[in-house]
């Protein structure tokens, strides 16, 4: 999307585009938290 406000000024979309992006980051990080305990587990029954 950066390449593209190089031709037009579109710099609310994005604005927007990133924004959606950094929340869906957040949202997968948080939603890996619950999930760290199991892959421990897994890592440590293996050794």
């Amino acid at each position: 999307m950066d390449i593209v406000t190089l031709w037009y000024p579109l710099y609310m979309l994005q604005g927007i585009i990133k924004a959606i992006t950094a929340a869906v980051s957040i949202a997968s990080a948080v939603a890996l938290i619950p999930l760290l305990p199991i892959l421990f587990k897994t890592i440590v029954k293996k050794e």
